[in-house]
């Protein structure tokens, strides 16, 4: 639970700047999601 409100904390604090390919998941003891940077216009 920790892990993902510290995940969900970082996207809303990245929000304008980068999109989640991959949401937050469990991956064994690890929990991880990817970003990646908004394509500039």
């Amino acid at each position: 639970e920790l892990g993902l409100d510290v995940l969900k904390d970082v996207l809303q604090r990245i929000e304008g700047e980068y999109v989640m390919d991959k949401p937050p998941a469990m991956e064994g003891r690890f929990m991880s999601m990817i970003l990646n940077p908004k394509p500039k216009k």
